[in-house]
């Protein structure tokens, strides 16, 4: 199987190999005198994942048969165009990393959920607040200021810092 056919598209988890196997399945189906558990056992018995329900393997045929491929078709709606910001977010968060969020939203022209969104889920960050002791009032109404955006730990990340605080060994801290 090539790296074309092992990809999956991003809306079905099945391969184009198993859609177009099971498709012709389905076509040759009243030929060969099989039935849909039959077709079921084959699909799992090929390709080692459980086979799709009946109308997924009906829509497959019918795509196949009709239009040439089991491509889905194009999806409606606006298309995400967040991604396009993220280099720019990220150049942005290097030359000024003091910025608060509204004023690298103001910078970059962008909203700032979008902003937070490309800077939490794009490049997996998080805000850590500075702690100087101080109880500041505009900090609860501004909670991404007087702080910096840090790559967000992993697990193993943070039981490791978790230890080092309690002076045990990794394998000890559980």
């Amino acid at each position: 199987m090539s790296d074309d056919e092992a990809e999956t598209s991003d809306s079905s988890r099945y391969t184009h190999e198993q859609k177009i196997v099971a498709a012709v399945w389905v076509h040759e189906k009243e030929y060969n005198n099989q039935t849909w558990k039959d077709i079921n056992s084959n699909f799992l018995a090929r390709f080692n994942a459980p086979p799709p329900n009946r109308t997924t393997f009906l829509s497959w045929e019918r795509k196949l048969f009709s239009v040439g491929n089991v491509e889905d078709k194009e999806k409606c709606g606006r298309p995400l165009s967040r991604l396009m910001h993220v280099p720019y977010v990220r150049a942005s968060l290097k030359e000024a990393p003091d910025l608060s969020l509204r004023e690298r939203s103001k910078l970059l022209g962008l909203p700032r959920t979008t902003l937070l969104k490309i800077i939490r889920d794009d490049l997996d960050m998080e805000f850590e607040v500075e702690e100087d002791g101080t109880s500041n009032l505009k900090r609860r109404h501004a909670p991404y200021g007087g702080g910096k955006w840090k790559k967000r730990a992993t697990d193993d990340q943070t039981q490791v810092e978790q230890c080092k605080m309690e002076d045990q060994p990794k394998g000890n801290c559980d």
